[in-house]
């Protein structure tokens, strides 16, 4: 996964009177911003909703003794809150959540407690399922029936969304010495991954860099700062969390 793969890889954009155009995906490219919206906090994790809406994570310190608030919130496509649900995190940090159409999958990595993944039902708020995971997850996503990590080592790891099992790994594409972040799949399988140098790249399913798209999110951010970088697709745009702020990226 040293080089850039040879096959054409086209996504869909949305041009602004609502026609899809296809784009040419490979290489290097531009990410410009077409849309941000300010949270109400430290943002940590985000997934679209299936509706145009999203799912986002907030997490905020209470005191050192005690383990952060962390709110759980369903925003619908003008932005307006449709649902909160309130937890604790349990001296571990979110970093990542998932919607798979019925609940949410919340990370947990780099605590006290081992590296854990929970999931949420959105409608009463119980924990409905949990298990254990490998140490520096920093963002997941749901597809098809698994949920993917992203590792900070350059890694995006499958798994079986109901045993835990990993069904296959991606590795050894980049060097960014722990500086990969986000990850969310597009619809035929292939996986954007987020990183601190202002890079977002896209994956073919087996993990061979396709392309690299450059934005500009991170250029007020001071490096070893982690601002997380969260990742969500929604079908025509790229969805990042950095710090309190989303923004929506089209290939250009």
């Amino acid at each position: 996964m040293k080089a850039l793969g040879v096959l054409l890889a086209l996504g869909a954009c949305t041009e602004p009177g609502g026609a899809d155009v296809a784009v040419d995906l490979t290489g290097q490219f531009e990410l410009t911003t077409v849309r941000t919206f300010n949270g109400e906090g430290a943002i940590a994790g985000i997934d679209t909703d299936g509706a145009g809406g999203l799912w986002v994570a907030y997490s905020a310190p209470t005191d050192y003794y005690l383990p952060d608030d962390v709110r759980l919130v369903h925003l619908d496509a003008s932005g307006a809150k449709l649902k909160e649900l309130a937890f604790r995190d349990e001296f571990v940090d979110v970093k990542g959540i998932a919607f798979d159409g019925r609940a949410v999958w919340m990370n947990h990595s780099g605590g006290d407690r081992a590296d854990f993944v929970r999931k949420i039902d959105v409608t009463t708020g119980a924990v409905i399922g949990s298990f254990g995971t490998e140490v520096g997850v920093q963002d997941i996503d749901v597809f098809d029936g698994e949920l993917r990590y992203s590792v900070a080592w350059d890694q995006v790891v499958g798994l079986d969304a109901r045993s835990g099992g990993q069904k296959w790994r991606a590795k050894d594409y980049l060097e960014t010495g722990g500086a990969q972040r986000g990850v969310a799949s597009m619809e035929d399988r292939r996986v954007w991954v987020s990183t601190l140098d202002d890079r977002i790249y896209l994956l073919d399913p087996k993990g061979h860099i396709l392309g690299a798209g450059h934005h500009t999110l991170l250029e007020n951010s001071e490096w070893g700062v982690d601002v997380g970088m969260y990742l969500a697709w929604d079908g025509h745009f790229v969805i990042a969390a950095t710090g309190n702020v989303i923004s929506w990226l089209v290939p250009g």
